[in-house]
């Protein structure tokens, strides 16, 4: 009787996934979520708004006309109030 040879089971080779860095893989997870990019924005916008709120606001938040503060309106201004 003959004997038989063991069957030999070929396998395909295992290719490995395409290889990203790690701030690359976290860069892409971070743009994928649509809230996570509004929240960057929204926390860029106020940044912005504290660096550069001179410019936005020029008057002084601190400076006050006390005198002024209980005197009526007066028709000498266009809009009634005194400035």
């Amino acid at each position: 009787m003959a004997r038989a040879l063991p069957r030999l089971v070929v396998t395909p080779p295992i290719t490995a996934a395409p290889r990203r860095s790690f701030l690359g893989d976290a860069l892409r997870r971070f743009v994928a979520r649509r809230l996570v990019l509004i929240g960057v924005a929204l926390v860029g916008i106020l940044v912005v708004m504290g660096a550069f709120g001179r410019f936005f606001a020029p008057y002084s938040p601190i400076a006050q006309n006390f005198s002024d503060e209980l005197v009526a309106p007066q028709l000498a201004t266009g809009s009634g109030l005194t400035s």
